[in-house]
């Protein structure tokens, strides 16, 4: 009996997200790349507890991609360092409150999605 209950509890455990995982979220877009200006650009989000902040670039137009992070007292950005190539940019960054996706349309003017309230 008592190896049914610790069996019982065993797998309650492993199905279980636990809080941090409820909230770790990812987000799509925007749709601002390609030489049409209409792709999609990319994704990104927040993982680990809401402590790290990634980004995957997926157009292949020189514009770059990003996740613009923000919490109490601090803000940032994290890259995809190498473009569209394989492999996404991510940092730890301390808990994030809420981000969104971005890409470079100028040198000085960014496409972003809306704010994502993590």
């Amino acid at each position: 009996m008592a190896s049914i209950a610790t069996m019982v509890a065993a797998t309650i455990l492993i199905g279980t997200p636990t809080a941090a995982q409820a909230h770790d979220v990812s987000k799509g877009g925007p749709w601002s790349c390609g030489w049409s200006g209409v792709s999609y650009c990319g994704y990104g989000g927040v993982g680990d507890g809401h402590t790290y902040a990634y980004a995957c670039d997926v157009e292949a137009d020189g514009q770059g991609y990003f996740i613009e992070w923000a919490r109490t007292g601090a803000s940032g950005r994290v890259g995809d360092p190498n473009g569209s190539a394989s492999g996404c940019g991510g940092a730890s960054v301390g808990t994030i409150h809420r981000f969104r996706m971005c890409t470079w349309v100028t040198s000085t003017i960014a496409a972003c999605t809306e704010w994502v309230t993590t």
